[in-house]
């Protein structure tokens, strides 16, 4: 939320545009935390963001520095601090930041927490994607060395054996070159003996093998981020696709970022004036529908089966399946007809 000046009106700070947002913050900004514990519940007590500013140069080499943001929750009370780098203007100020102001962000009354929102959950966790991030840096490596190979390997090198006093120099002593390809003409004396280096490669292969056995473990790493793992009887279509996803890597982390956004959009509409009767009914979500809908693929099945029977027709599989517009629809029935491709008149 912007600094409010006191006395400053809603309808100022509507037209100034001030009002809260959310700002997020890469894992690798959150420097510091730190949690504390007062009757047996835990709670966030401290947060140092680093942030970076613009502060100088021009537009095509602007001046970047480096400011830290401290969050912290003293006896009760929410309050922020800004520090920003020390120009070494300041008398006794030695150290690299000098701290601003203490700010008390206000919603209609002081904050009894701090209102950061660690995602997916209370501390950092090891990325599901990293295992495949450190296979796929080894494939790129190998993959590398194969190319390597193959050049050495694949480009047969052209060698003649002959007395050197026997072949044309150059002005300078040296052995003239001689032109190659099926427009050459070659003028050898008659004990020389040409070829071609093709080296054999043979490590080739083991490079090969060894790619295919990256790509099996990428696709293996890749595949447990939507296994849920051993699963007991599920009965019948009650355990869906959908039950299976939430259960899974993937699927539990999209779960949890729902879970936490939803409670910092909350606070937002709170904090902007939205009651909390309707801010408690807002939701965030992200898909876990990794395998497809199955039921939309049942009903679109027997859509095409009532097509296919002449129960239904075409132009109202495509309003009320594919989601087209009726006039849309029309054109397209309009051009399948032009192509020959529908055999009965009328649209519906």
């Amino acid at each position: 939320m912007p600094p409010v000046s006191e006395g400053m009106s809603l309808g100022d700070m509507e037209r100034r545009g001030l009002k809260p947002y959310l700002k997020w913050y890469a894992a690798e900004n959150v420097i510091n935390w730190q949690y504390g514990t007062e009757d047996g519940r835990t709670f966030l007590s401290l947060v140092v963001l680093q942030e970076t500013f613009v502060d100088g140069g021009d537009e095509f080499a602007p001046t970047v520095k480096t400011r830290y943001r401290v969050l912290r929750l003293t006896d009760g009370v929410y309050t922020q601090q800004e520090y920003l780098p020390n120009e070494g203007g300041g008398e006794g100020d030695s150290g690299a930041y000098i701290g601003g102001p203490i700010i008390t962000p206000m919603m209609g009354g002081p904050f009894d927490f701090i209102p950061f929102f660690p995602c997916p959950s209370d501390t950092p966790e090891k990325s599901m994607l990293l295992d495949l991030a450190y296979e796929n840096i080894g494939h790129y490596q190998k993959s590398a060395d194969l190319e390597n190979a193959l050049h050495y390997s694949g480009t047969p090198t052209p060698w003649i054996s002959i007395d050197t006093n026997k072949v044309e120099k150059d002005a300078s002593g040296n052995p003239r070159d001689i032109p190659l390809g099926g427009e050459a003409m070659l003028h050898l004396p008659p004990d020389a003996t040409l070829g071609f280096l093709e080296p054999s490669g043979q490590g080739i292969a083991h490079i090969q093998r060894a790619i295919e056995a990256s790509e099996a473990r990428m696709k293996m790493l890749g595949a447990k981020s939507f296994d849920g793992g051993p699963k007991g009887v599920e009965l019948g279509k009650a355990a869906s696709i959908h039950a299976a996803a939430a259960n899974s890597v993937l699927g539990a982390f999209a779960v949890n970022m729902g879970e936490v956004i939803t409670n910092a959009v909350r606070l937002g509409a709170r904090w902007r004036g939205v009651p909390d009767a309707e801010a408690e009914g807002w939701e965030f979500s992200l898909n876990t529908n990794y395998d497809g809908d199955l039921a939309e693929v049942e009903k679109r099945k027997l859509a095409l089966d009532q097509v296919d029977a002449g129960t239904m027709s075409k132009y109202r599989f495509l309003v009320d399946i594919d989601g087209m517009r009726p006039a849309d629809a029309a054109e397209e029935i309009r051009r399948l007809r032009a192509e020959g491709s529908m055999s009965y008149e009328g649209t519906e």
